[in-house]
Order: C-alpha cells, then structure tokens, then sequence
C-alpha cells in the first residue's frame, strides 16, 4: 500500500494547506512537461492522494487502514502482507505461529509497539492465559469424568444385550407391551437391544461435544492471543 505522506513528503500530522503546497509543489514539474499518458497518470494519482487527504472521513479511513498495515508488519514475513492476510495465514498454518509460544516471542523480538505497549499485552496475554488454564482444566476434568462414566455405561449396555439375548431362550420373558404383535420374547429383545444402542450412542454424543468444547476454549485462547497481539492500541480509534 503506497504512503500518501511519504508520496507529498509530509508527516501524517500536517495540515491541509501543508497537503495542498506539497501537492501543488509536486506536479509543478509536470505543468510544462508533454501530456503523455504517464504525465497525465502521475497527475492523477497525485490528485486522488490530495483529495483523500483532504477529505476528513476519507483521510481517517485510509490512517486506520495504513496503522492497520504498518502494525501487521511486525509479524510479517514479506513487507506486503496485512493483518487480513496474517489472520488467514494464522488460521491455516497454526503450528507455524504456535510451536513453542513462537507468535508471542516473535512479537517480543520485532513488534513495533513501544516498551510500555509490551507490557501491557504480556499481562493481557498472562491474564488469557490463566483463565482458560482453569476453564480447560474444568473442561478437561469435566471430559475424564465422563470417560469414566461412559466405562460404565459399556459395561451396563453390554449386560443389558446380554439379557437381551438370554431372554430368546428362556421360557416365559417379562410382558411389555411396548411394541404390539410381538412375541414377548421378540418384544424384550428388541427393547433392550433399543435401550443399550440408545445409551452407547449418548456416550458417544455426550463425549464428542465435550471434546469439541474443549477444543473451542483452546481455539478461542488463541484467537484471543492473537487479536492482542494484534490489536493497534496506539492508534485504534
């Protein structure tokens, strides 16, 4: 992204009759040169920089895209990669920033933020850091619990088929009447068989969204690093 300051030479505080003289400075060399398509585009370009610059909410959109920028380079690996692209980058190569805490020593080593704003994120990172320590570890003790129950209910639903299946050779079986025209034999089997699928399919259920609960804290820990790490305190507005 091209810097309109350092295009007019002017700092990001000038004013906008500084803009217009360093604007006007600027294409005075081209007034007398032949209009070719090249004059005629650096012109232009040159025009559209003043224009944005001296439009209030235009020249704020285009500070908070160019802060944007300047702060993601701190973590780039090639000058033109944004914070857009940085964000995508960390979603799809997440051990590249994470194997040994390497996004937050990469911040430490080359972010741009002052000592101060350092600081600050390192104790928002500690701070996001102990608190899902102990909501993983709640969740994580939530999941071996119900590991150990869900051992139990193995060994309940197996006994369950199991009398299931000795209720087809006894001579008389318990009477039902939950599922009609069958035999009671038939009619016990098939109830239990019902019953012990049901409880294994709720285990497995019950055990698969407890693991993607812990899985979504661990997500959202590090999403949360990296918006602070990210995040441009010094010039959010």
């Amino acid at each position: 992204m091209i810097n309109f300051y350092e295009l007019l030479g002017v700092n990001k505080k000038a004013t906008k009759k500084e803009i217009t003289v360093a604007y006007e400075k600027r294409i005075k060399k081209y007034h007398f040169s032949e209009e070719t398509e090249e004059v005629k585009e650096i012109i232009k370009n040159y025009t559209d920089v003043k224009d944005t610059l001296l439009d209030n909410d235009k020249r704020k959109a285009y500070d908070l895209t160019l802060n944007e920028i300047n702060h993601a380079k701190q973590f780039a690996y090639e000058e033109e990669e944004t914070y857009n692209y940085k964000m995508n980058s960390y979603k799809e190569n997440y051990d590249d920033y994470f194997s040994g805490f390497n996004y937050y020593l990469l911040y430490l080593k080359y972010g741009i933020d002052n000592f101060f704003l350092k600081i600050i994120k390192s104790i928002l990172i500690l701070i996001n850091f102990l608190i899902f320590m102990v909501i993983k570890g709640i969740t994580f003790g939530l999941v071996y619990l119900l590991n150990v129950i869900g051992n139990f209910v193995d060994y309940f639903a197996g006994f369950i088929m199991i009398m299931a299946i000795i209720m087809l050779f006894m001579d008389s079986a318990p009477e039902l009447h939950v599922i009609p025209f069958l035999p009671n034999k038939i009619e016990c089997f098939c109830v239990y068989s019902i019953i012990a699928f049901a409880m294994e399919m709720a285990k497995i259920f019950i055990l698969e969204k407890s693991l993607n609960l812990y899985v979504f804290f661990q997500n959202v820990e590090n999403w949360l690093l990296v918006r602070i790490l990210m995040t441009d305190l010094l010039h959010k507005n």
